[in-house]
């Protein structure tokens, strides 16, 4: 009976080891920082800390404790959500996906031949976080770099106008680089600047100047900004376009007949983009002025009337209007502006999935 008791003891001892060595074993992988159990992997590989500041993909993974968040200009963790004690899975891989191929794959059926990879619809996947806020991708365009270099870079406009704009304060002079539009946003939103009663400050010809102060919400024109440096400097296409008898795919081959003389990092929306961001339609024969019959399959569709860098004439610019058609009116109007940028090819994904709630994270 001793031997039997010594022996089921024995038992119950290695049960208890073994027990332990798998819990410790499992809990190995995990470490505590600021409050959470993280589990860190780089290239599939255990680590104990967060890596240097690099290139790299980042998969957050916190079940159901929290939304985990990337912040890239901290390069932290940050968590949303919570519930109960936090627990997260953050894999680091080395050499990220570009977001120019990102876009490119993802809309590998809608590469309008030379006319660029772009989104379309009412609500894509086009989210990516930029300058501390939510702007949106255009797609994958051809353009044309400062050196005179020609090539795809992908296209952003700000997700809200930044108010209400005169594209040029005389009614004239309606190229891009010709008009105060352009130094507005060239000079004093890049840059954070403060244009507030100076001349590119120009809300409309009979409401006076508006408010122009770009401190807070504009990019930085510093080599050394996060997102500043992002920017690629282009000869904007500003060719003419008629709009009562052009079908969105001749817009765009006459925009690009004709570049502007000058460079320059912001821009806003062509009339192209805003015909091709329309689904379900044919682009070679749907005209500009037919677009109201499909705003709701238009993702740039909704911001009232909107400039887009596109001229009529020599005093008057097209714009989308309130009921998502396309019209022209004189230059010294006061309309919405989005501003748009082109982004370095090298500009990778460093976290999410391009939804609203999930945008793309990037770096460079």
């Amino acid at each position: 009976m001793k031997k039997k008791g010594i022996i089921i003891l024995i038992i119950a001892l290695l049960a208890v080891i073994v027990t332990t060595i798998v819990i410790n074993k499992n809990n190995q992988k995990y470490i505590m920082q600021d409050g959470m159990m993280l589990a860190l992997s780089l290239d599939g590989s255990s680590i104990t800390s967060f890596p240097e500041r690099g290139a790299y993909n980042i998969e957050i993974d916190c079940g159901n404790t929290g939304k985990g968040i990337w912040l890239v200009e901290d390069w932290k963790l940050g968590v949303e959500d919570i519930t109960g004690n936090v627990k997260c899975n953050v894999s680091f891989t080395t050499n990220p996906t570009t977001l120019k191929s990102k876009v490119e794959t993802v809309n590998a059926s809608q590469n309008y031949n030379s006319h660029g990879y772009r989104y379309s619809g009412k609500t894509p996947s086009n989210w990516v976080w930029f300058n501390g806020e939510k702007w949106r991708i255009i797609g994958s365009i051809p353009t044309t770099i400062s050196d005179g270099t020609e090539t795809n870079l992908v296209k952003i406009i700000r997700n809200e106008s930044i108010g209400g704009l005169a594209f040029n304060s005389a009614n004239s002079n309606t190229t891009w680089g010709s008009n105060t539009l352009y130094t507005l946003l060239n000079s004093y939103y890049y840059g954070k600047g403060n244009s507030t009663g100076a001349s590119p400050c120009w809300g409309h010809s009979k409401a006076g100047y508006a408010l122009c102060d770009y401190e807070e919400i504009g990019i930085s024109n510093s080599s050394t900004d996060y997102y500043g440096r992002m920017i690629k400097e282009v000869y904007w296409n500003v060719g003419k376009v008629s709009r009562t008898s052009t079908v969105i795919s001749t817009a765009y081959t006459t925009e690009e007949g004709t570049k502007s003389s000058l460079t320059g990092k912001i821009g806003l929306m062509s009339v192209s983009d805003y015909g091709y961001a329309t689904s379900g339609i044919t682009y070679s024969s749907i005209g500009l002025s037919s677009l109201s019959s499909y705003e709701q399959n238009n993702w740039l569709y909704g911001q009232g009337y909107e400039w887009t860098l596109t001229p009529y004439s020599t005093s008057t610019v097209l714009y989308a209007d309130t009921y998502g058609s396309v019209y022209y009116l004189p230059a010294n109007n006061g309309h919405a502006v989005r501003p748009v940028v082109y982004l370095d090819s090298s500009v990778y994904i460093i976290s999410g999935e391009g939804t609203e709630s999930n945008p793309y994270q990037i770096g460079m």
